[in-house]
């Protein structure tokens, strides 16, 4: 595979769930047995974290982070923040996620990815009114803009603060209009979708049998 490819091709690998050929891939680049010229790239390193980070390796994936700018290279500080995802660390992605969603260097559509990303570490740490405000704003932007798979997910963690807030036929609206924008029922957005509505139903009645 010739070196100007690589990190492209190790994304497409990635982007199918082929995390081990992704790793392949890069390896002999990213972790060399001799020092090779050009060394390593930031789009080589941050590929090859992120397939680190997909197979649950974090510390090595930050590691290889750490070499790179994150004003320079803010996908380094997506990258980072969801190997602490991966450690139920949310408090810790917090302030990546700020940093990474306003940084002029990210295009606007990864910005509202970093943004959607915050809301979820919003949620999972209980910061109901962070959360709240920036996923009423997130609804708003990804309706305006068609952002389907972003609104989804905006709907489903609009579900999720609602369960918090023990308002479980709201949350059950928002997780209906979420079914409606993944048609895919065999997707994960689909199943995560589904899983917080049976989580629901029992909230609601907890004596059911169904």
């Amino acid at each position: 595979i010739p070196r100007d490819l690589a990190a492209q091709l190790a994304q497409i690998c990635f982007r199918n769930s082929l995390y081990l050929q992704s790793l392949r891939i890069l390896n002999p680049i990213v972790c060399p047995p001799a020092p090779i010229n050009p060394k390593p790239q930031p789009s080589e390193i941050i590929a090859y974290a992120t397939a680190l980070v997909s197979l649950n390796m974090n510390r090595e994936a930050r590691n290889l982070l750490q070499q790179l700018d994150p004003a320079t290279n803010p996908e380094a500080l997506l990258i980072e923040s969801f190997s602490y995802f991966g450690e139920w660390n949310y408090e810790k992605t917090i302030p990546l996620l700020k940093r990474f969603s306003t940084n002029p260097r990210v295009s606007y559509y990864r910005q509202i990815v970093g943004k959607v990303n915050l809301a979820a570490a919003y949620v999972t740490s209980a910061k109901k009114t962070e959360a709240n405000n920036l996923l009423l704003e997130l609804l708003n932007i990804t309706g305006e803009r068609n952002f389907r798979l972003l609104q989804g997910n905006t709907l489903e963690l609009l579900a999720q603060l609602e369960i918090q807030n023990k308002n479980y036929l709201k949350a059950l609206e928002y997780l209906n209009d979420a079914k409606k924008i993944f048609p895919d029922n065999t997707s994960i957005y689909f199943f995560f979708v589904k899983k917080w509505e049976f989580i629901c139903r029992l909230l609601l009645s907890p004596q059911s049998q169904e």
